[in-house]
């Protein structure tokens, strides 16, 4: 009985999931050592970067996401390439769009609600916080992610294909934060001009006029997919292994109360502040749970095992009152 009216208070008065937040994965606040010695001059010196909580895109935004864009008229049509062909018909939504400059990045994730992540936030969710070099934590094995073949040449050539795969096909590539792709497949658009870490040896200024790519892509076989490999473009280069992905702010968690913090962590049973009285279903079906709650020493005997878990005594009154809650409350169970 109790597990049935938890699940009506649950259902009436949590809140819908925020659309941007679907497909997301949470990245917590923290420190991270940020670059390496281990690579090119730009991902030098390593340093530490703080950073606030944040949400990333758990896939790279494929062409079916991005073609809803293009559908209601903010965002540019990608340039087509023929490589598109070499993949199922049914699976071509699912590929990462390819064909987009910087702009068009930018223009989508607003469209969406949210914005291209920084630099810093793309390696924090590649890497995590033990410094690795691979997403996965160890060596490069072109099984772990979609790189390494051009044209037939490369370190991944008969093993990989050469052209973009589905979003989420190399399950064993995950970041340590969840986020698939984060090497190999396509490059990927970040919000950042390039320009040289602080403290950077005999690197001065900063250049403006190109943007920042991360990432690895499927083509590449010279440069291999490390989570702090950096790569500048013009924003205004288009090609067909070159996407991106979208971030956003998570928000902050609440802090308990002063009244929580003096009962151990328990919140004092009070009203909803969202709800009033004489909303009619809802405020039936919340103030049923209450009587029921308190009443429950009444209605429910103790488990025949000696545990402390009860057994309700009249599972059919349970039930019929279960139903009659959630129907009053406008809920389908």
């Amino acid at each position: 009985m109790h597990r049935c009216l938890a699940t009506i208070l649950l259902l009436a008065l949590a809140p819908a999931t925020p659309a941007a937040a679907q497909g997301m994965i949470h990245v917590p606040a923290g420190e991270f050592t940020m670059g390496s010695t281990r690579g090119d001059a730009d991902e030098r010196p390593p340093h530490k970067v703080r950073l606030a909580a944040f949400l990333l895109d758990r896939f790279e935004v494929t062409v079916a996401l991005y073609g809803n864009c293009v559908a209601a008229g903010a965002c540019r049509k990608p340039r087509p390439y023929t490589w598109h062909s070499k993949v199922p018909a049914r699976l071509r939504g699912s590929l990462p769009v390819t064909g987009v400059a910087w702009r068009d990045a930018d223009t989508y994730c607003r469209w969406a609600g949210k914005r291209l992540p920084t630099e810093a936030q793309w390696e924090r969710a590649a890497r995590g916080t033990d410094g690795r070099v691979y997403p996965w934590g160890g060596p490069l094995k072109c099984a772990r992610a979609n790189f390494g073949n051009f044209a037939e040449a490369g370190l991944c050539a008969g093993k990989n294909p050469g052209h973009p795969l589905p979003v989420g096909r190399r399950k064993g590539g995950i970041s340590p934060t969840g986020a698939h792709d984060m090497a190999g497949n396509v490059w990927e658009w970040v919000a950042d001009d390039y320009k040289p870490y602080p403290g950077a040896a005999g690197q001065t200024g900063a250049a403006p006029r190109r943007k920042v790519v991360r990432g690895g892509s499927c083509c590449s076989y010279f440069v291999m997919p490390r989570a702090a490999n950096r790569v500048a473009y013009a924003p205004t280069l288009v090609d067909a292994d070159i996407g991106f992905r979208c971030a956003k702010a998570a928000k902050a968690t609440k802090k308990r109360s002063r009244n929580q913090t003096q009962r151990g962590g328990k919140t004092p049973h009070r009203w909803p502040s969202n709800w009033r009285r004489g909303q009619g279903a809802k405020t039936q079906a919340y103030w049923w749970y209450v009587k029921e709650e308190r009443r429950g020493d009444r209605r429910q005997g103790p488990a025949t095992d000696g545990s402390s878990t009860r057994v309700s005594q009249n599972s059919s009154m349970d039930r019929m009152a279960c139903m009659y809650s959630s129907r009053s409350a406008g809920l389908v169970m």
